[in-house]
């Protein structure tokens, strides 16, 4: 790094907040709604994948995406109120290793992590995939039970390669989020992470949303912006359903209650 790169990176903090899953559960909407708050400024770009990558031990890499000191400070002058910034990249609840690699760079900042029904999180994935021609089995075939979506000892380095299948596909596998969170878990305590449903992010209900920035201990929400979450909505594709049948062949599980999390309830 140049002498003026280093200078500009130490002027850059770490985030304060990470949403980190789940893929198709509303990470996008929950995102654009922390953001659209004037005192949350976004990254360069919203899924930064540091963690679930080679580049997890790349700091100066990682904080080049966040606002500025000088930055932070010219929005806290015109709004009165710390400033804040985070990221969002749903493969880091997937993937095995992103937990330990955040807890050692980013050992201070806060979760949120937006769940879904399973089986609908599994559907709503291979239409998306489908839909960008990442795809071409029947729905029967892509989301069986019976079929292998993980090599039996595949390392960090299997899911770090951008080839990775489980970041096109996985429908099963990133539903199982009792053993996702339990590894987060265990990196950041249960005070570190906030577990909604998606129901929850697409309330008009004012005292859910200033709980989420409350869990998130980001600042304070002014009521303006309050008024207008619920309209808050980034431009995602929308995809229908399919048969209960399928459905029902699909189904993995709860999320457990060793994590005290399910879709319909939340923790902070």
């Amino acid at each position: 790094m140049s002498r003026l790169g280093a200078r500009v990176h130490a002027y850059v903090r770490w985030p304060e907040f990470l949403v980190i899953g789940a893929q198709k559960a509303g990470t996008s909407t929950l995102y654009a709604q922390l953001v659209a708050h004037p005192l949350v400024l976004p990254a360069l770009t919203k899924e930064v994948h540091c963690f679930d990558t080679a580049r997890a031990a790349d700091e100066r890499w990682y904080r080049a995406h966040f606002p500025t000191v000088g930055r932070r400070a010219t929005v806290e002058a015109r709004h009165g109120g710390r400033v804040v910034s985070g990221e969002s990249t749903p493969f880091y609840l997937a993937h095995p290793a992103a937990p330990d690699r955040a807890a050692e760079m980013i050992p201070d900042v806060r979760l949120a992590v937006v769940l879904r029904d399973p089986v609908q999180r599994a559907i709503s994935a291979y239409h998306h995939a489908r839909h960008w021609h990442l795809e071409d089995r029947p729905i029967e075939v892509a989301l069986d039970p019976s079929a292998a979506e993980t090599p039996s000892r595949a390392g960090p380095e299997w899911f770090d390669s951008p080839e990775c299948p489980m970041r096109r596909h996985g429908y099963l596998m990133r539903g199982r989020y009792a053993e996702q969170l339990e590894r987060w878990l265990e990196g950041f305590g249960h005070d570190r992470l906030l577990v909604l449903d998606v129901a929850e992010i697409r309330t008009g209900d004012a005292a859910r949303r200033r709980s989420i920035f409350w869990g998130l201990r980001l600042c304070r929400s002014p009521g303006s912006w309050i008024a207008t979450w619920g309209a808050i909505r980034p431009r995602t594709m929308t995809y229908a359903t399919a048969s209960h049948a399928t459905s029902r062949r699909t189904t993995n599980g709860s999320t457990s209650s060793s994590v005290g999390a399910s879709p319909g309830s939340s923790r902070s």
